[in-house]
C-alpha cells in the first residue's frame, strides 16, 4: 500500500469515500419503492403484475446489461463509465415519478441499466489498487450498499407519510447520486487519462475455471438473497401470524445483519483465508432454512444469521473477483461475467420460490431451494479459491497517481 501521506494514499482515501457514496446510489433507489408499492399502484392505476415489475426489472437489468459495462470501460475507461451511469440514474429517478405507469416503468428500466453498469465498474476501480487496498475498498462499498438498502427500507414509508411517495423515492437519491457524480468527474481526470491497465496476454475467460466457479457461487448467493427478500415477510405472516407491518419490520432484521457481513468478510479473508470466508458464509445461509423448519419460534436468530451470511458472501465473491481478475481488460471481463450471469440467475429466485410454494403448499420446499443455493455458493466459492495461479506484475497496478 502507498505511503500514508503520499499521493497514492490520497487516491486510496478518495476512492474509499467515492465508492461508498456510489454504493448508496446502487441499491437504495431500487429498494425504496418496495415499502410504498401500494401507494404507487393506487396513484398510477397499475395492475398487480405491472407493479411487480417495479422491483423485478432492476434485477433483470443487472444480469442482462452487465456486458454494456465491459464495452463502455473498454472504450472510455472506468470513471468515465461511472459518470455516464450516474447521469442515467438521475434521469431514471426523475422519469420514474412523472405521473404515469409508463413513465414509472421506463424510469425503473433506466435505473436498472445504469446500476447494472456501475455494479461491474466498482470492482474494476478496486483492481487498480494493491490487493490490500482493493480489498478494503470492496468491503467499503459492499457495506455502504447494505446500509443504503437498510435505510431505504426503514425510512421510505415515514418520509412518504410526511411528504409523498414521489418525494420519498426520489429526493434523497438525487442528492446522493449528484455527490457520486461529482466524485467520478473529479477522478476521471484529463481527457485520455481514464484508461484501463493492459492485461497480461494469454488469459482466456472461457477456460478460466475460477471465473466459472465464481459465477456459480454468485448465482447461488443471488438466488438465495432475492428469493428470501421477496418472500420472507409473507412467510413470517403465514408461519407466525404476524401483521403485515410487523412482518415487514421483522424482515428488516435481514437487511440489518447484512451490514455486518462485509465487515466480517475482510478480516476473515486476511486472518484465515477467502476459502474460510466462503465456507462460513454458506453455513450461515444454510442455518436459515434448517432453523425455520426445526425451530420457527427462533425466526429472529435465523434471520440475523442469514443476513450476516448474505453480506459476507457478497463481499467474498467481489473480493475473489478482484483477486483473480487482476486489473485492466481481464478484470473488466471477469466482473461482467460473474455479475451478469449471477444476477440473471438471481432474478429467477422469487419466481422459483413462489412456484415451489404454490406446488407444495408449504414453506418447506422454498426453504429447501434456499438451502440448495447455499450449498452451491459454498462448494463453488471454496473450490474457486483452490485454483492457484500467479498474477503477473503487469496485472496489479501500484498505488500511484496515473
Amino acid at each position: 500500500m502507498a505511503d500514508g501521506d503520499g499521493p497514492g494514499a490520497r487516491r486510496i482515501r478518495s476512492d474509499l469515500a467515492g465508492s461508498a457514496i456510489t454504493a448508496l446510489a446502487l441499491r437504495a433507489p431500487v429498494v425504496a419503492v418496495a415499502p410504498v408499492l401500494g401507494d404507487v399502484r393506487a396513484d398510477l392505476g397499475l395492475t398487480g403484475w405491472q407493479v411487480s415489475l417495479l422491483v423485478t426489472i432492476p434485477v433483470l437489468c443487472f444480469g442482462a446489461f452487465a456486458f454494456v459495462a465491459s464495452l463502455s470501460v473498454a472504450r472510455w475507461g472506468p470513471h468515465t463509465t461511472l459518470v455516464q451511469s450516474f447521469v442515467v440514474v438521475l434521469a431514471g429517478l426523475v422519469v420514474r415519478v412523472l405521473g404515469s405507469g409508463t413513465a414509472a416503468l421506463a424510469g425503473t428500466f433506466l435505473l436498472g441499466v445504469a446500476i447494472a453498469v456501475a455494479n461491474v465498474v466498482l470492482p474494476i476501480v478496486a483492481s487498480t489498487h494493491s490487493e490490500r487496498a482493493g480489498s478494503a475498498l470492496t468491503t467499503s462499498y459492499v457495506t455502504a450498499m447494505n446500509i443504503g438498502s437498510l435505510a431505504a427500507t426503514l425510512a421510505t414509508a415515514p418520509l412518504a407519510a410526511v411528504s409523498s411517495w414521489q418525494v420519498a423515492i426520489t429526493l434523497p437519491y438525487l442528492l446522493v447520486t449528484m455527490t457520486a457524480l461529482g466524485w467520478a468527474l473529479w477522478r476521471r481526470g484529463p481527457a485520455g487519462s481514464d484508461r484501463e491497465v493492459p492485461s497480461a496476454p494469454g488469459r482466456r475467460l472461457r477456460t478460466d475455471r475460477a471465473a466459472w466457479l465464481l459465477l456459480l457461487a454468485f448465482s447461488g448467493q443471488t438466488l438465495a438473497y432475492y428469493g428470501t427478500t421477496s418472500w420472507l415477510p409473507t412467510m413470517l405472516r403465514d408461519e407466525l401470524a404476524l401483521t403485515t407491518a410487523s412482518a415487514g419490520g421483522a424482515a428488516s432484521l435481514f437487511q440489518l445483519a447484512g451490514v455486518l457481513g462485509p465487515l466480517l468478510a475482510l478480516p476473515l479473508s486476511r486472518r484465515l483465508s477467502l476459502r474460510a470466508c466462503f465456507a462460513l458464509a454458506a453455513c450461515a445461509w444454510m442455518v436459515f432454512p434448517a432453523g425455520f423448519v426445526l425451530a420457527p419460534g427462533l425466526w429472529w436468530v435465523w434471520t440475523l444469521v442469514a443476513g450476516a451470511g448474505h453480506g459476507a458472501a457478497f463481499a467474498a465473491v467481489l473480493l475473489a473477483v478482484v483477486r483473480i481478475g487482476g486489473s485492466g481488460g481481464y478484470a473488466r471481463r471477469v466482473s461482467a461475467f460473474v455479475q451478469g450471469g449471477g444476477y440473471a440467475v438471481g432474478s429467477a429466485g422469487p419466481v422459483l420460490l413462489g412456484f415451489a410454494l404454490g406446488v407444495s403448499g408449504s414453506w418447506t420446499a422454498p426453504l429447501l431451494i434456499v438451502g440448495a443455493a447455499a450449498v452451491v455458493l459454498g462448494v463453488a466459492g471454496v473450490s474457486s479459491t483452490s485454483i492457484r495461479r500467479p498474477v503477473p506484475p503487469l496485472e496489479r497496478a501500484p498505488d500511484v497517481v496515473r
